[in-house]
């Protein structure tokens, strides 16, 4: 079971323009391949278990297949948070060294996705990145992220239908995450927001339509304390308090002062560890 989990937002650059994104600050510059595999290597000294690449849009880097392979060789489980549109240009290695992948959908048709602003073309690069993994590595687990919000959560039960049609092609696990007005999302509160209450009937709802999938939620409120991201310029930020807090720079850090945070963040890296235990092969 892993227990040091790290989020690490390897580039701010992404290819889409989601209104309600909490990823990446786009004003931090990205590090370099070699900034990035020190901070790889004194992670992984001080222990941690998994690296989730994030962003951003990860796959965006040119150098991406080499973090991706660095951290494998380093023995490291790696788990790619990816839109999925460049996914076919790096399968091979994605099919090697990835474990756990996670793609997002927001609707059951092309309008909802483009309402809630991905692109329209999201639900195709999903399902069809879905298909690719399975039929190229079928040991990959397979999560499909589903921001919840007013404009999509009456609409859930035809997405899970969707996503269960083939069950060759359908994810493992689904996580349904409530729409959190962090980042960009502050812009749109008033477009996305849902309610606690309407948060838990929703999910309460599309479980017992699923009762056999493997469906998971986060809400806002279990949202704080459960992530620690290594920012672009690798400034390591933790989420409390709904706002995001500065704990230091990795590439500055000493092994010893990394061990001293991981002491330190024990409790945040327990609530990372329940987070994601769905990224554990049973």
């Amino acid at each position: 079971m892993n227990e040091f989990i790290i989020d690490f937002q390897v580039t701010k650059m992404c290819n889409l323009n989601c209104e309600f994104c909490c990823g990446a600050d786009k004003s931090k510059k990205d590090s370099t391949l070699e900034e990035i595999k020190i901070v790889i290597d004194k992670f992984g000294k001080a222990g941690v278990d998994r690296i989730v690449l994030t962003g951003g849009e990860p796959l965006i880097r040119k150098d991406i297949d080499e973090i991706i392979n660095y951290i494998y060789n380093k023995g490291i489980n790696v788990y790619l948070s990816t839109n999925g549109y460049f996914l076919n240009e790096h399968i091979d290695v994605v099919s090697k060294c990835v474990d756990c992948i996670g793609l997002p959908l927001d609707g059951y048709t092309t309008e909802l996705s483009e309402e809630m602003t991905r692109k329209d073309s999201q639900l195709d690069v999903t399902l069809n990145s879905l298909k690719l993994i399975k039929e190229k590595n079928k040991n990959i687990i397979t999560k499909v992220g589903t921001v919840v919000s007013k404009i999509n959560y009456d609409t859930l039960d035809r997405l899970g239908e969707l996503l269960y049609k083939d069950k060759n092609f359908a994810p493992d696990v689904w996580r349904l995450y409530q729409f959190t007005p962090l980042g960009e999302g502050k812009k749109v509160k008033n477009k996305f927001y849902i309610t606690d209450e309407e948060f838990d009937e929703v999910v309460k709802k599309i479980k017992n339509r699923f009762p056999d999938k493997n469906i998971g939620s986060l809400s806002n409120a279990e949202s704080n304390d459960t992530y620690i991201f290594i920012a672009p310029n690798m400034e390591i930020v933790g989420l409390s308090d709904d706002d995001y807090i500065s704990l230091g720079n990795a590439l500055d850090m000493s092994y010893t002062e990394i061990v001293e945070l991981r002491e330190k963040m024990k409790e945040t890296l327990k609530n990372a560890k329940k987070n994601r235990e769905w990224t554990i092969t049973q």
